[in-house]
């Protein structure tokens, strides 16, 4: 398969501006590195894909040389990596220029950038992140949700879709609590911490203090003993009214 897409995608309330303003400093950086790796040539990038519901955008770029187009993938795939370590100093000026100017979108509504490409992707949450307005109540408690992001940068974070609000909600781990979230990811779980909230709404913002996360199956294979009698023997012949009737009474 040709290494030919990009993808950028953003987690959180996330509104126009903020997804226009990070399509224009990808555009930017793509720029950059077809200047700089493939110096000449003329990369179109066509929008494959848009999902405004998780403001992610997917984009293939069209070249008259394929292979041109593969190592400006690979070069931003390399320094996607790099910028989830926070530390692009082995890059050009400009690209690293570029780079933190697609970081800086992350920040109080965006909690989490993901870039990635057709082999992986490279995921940008930092715990600095954590939005500490004031007038915050705090408080132990339960949130239950969707993991939708996990991060190892600057220690192991994620983003939790509360299903109550329907929000984002941006979690932290203290060191050695990774296995916490082993097998968690896009799967609905309860986490139990120090939670954050919106003192008028009661929306929670931030959890941490993270003492349990129970990862909830929605599909536990059901005891089907219970069911044993309901239907009799097909070969012996029964009224409709009264298979009827002994169903509903079964029950």
């Amino acid at each position: 398969m040709i290494n030919d897409r990009v993808k950028l995608a953003m987690e959180g309330d996330v509104r126009l501006d903020d997804l226009w303003q990070a399509l224009q400093r990808l555009s930017a950086l793509l720029s950059t590195l077809t200047a700089e790796v493939c110096p000449g040539a003329e990369i179109t990038w066509v929008v494959e894909a848009l999902d405004a519901g998780s403001a992610t955008a997917i984009c293939r770029g069209e070249a008259d040389r394929v292979g041109d187009v593969a190592r400006v993938v690979d070069a931003y795939a390399r320094v996607a990596a790099a910028m989830a370590l926070g530390d692009t100093r082995d890059y050009s000026e400009r690209v690293s220029d570029c780079a933190a100017a697609l970081v800086s979108v992350v920040g109080d509504r965006v909690l989490a950038l993901t870039l990635g490409t057709l082999q992986g992707e490279s995921t940008l949450v930092s715990p600095r992140l954590v939005p500490r307005p004031s007038g915050l109540t705090r408080a132990l408690g339960q949130i239950e949700g969707t993991v939708t992001v996990l991060s190892q940068q600057g220690g192991c974070t994620f983003v939790l879709r509360d299903h109550l609000f329907d929000r984002p909600v941006l979690g932290i781990l203290d060191p050695g609590q990774e296995e916490l979230l082993r097998n968690a990811w896009n799967r609905r779980a309860v986490v139990s911490g120090v939670i954050a909230r919106e003192p008028d709404s009661g929306r929670p913002v931030h959890i941490m203090g993270i003492s349990d996360v129970q990862v909830i199956d929605l599909y536990q294979e059901e005891d089907m003993s219970r069911y044993v009698g309901i239907l009799k023997d097909p070969s012996e012949e029964e009224k409709p009214e009264n298979t009827i009737r002994r169903l509903r009474d079964a029950w």
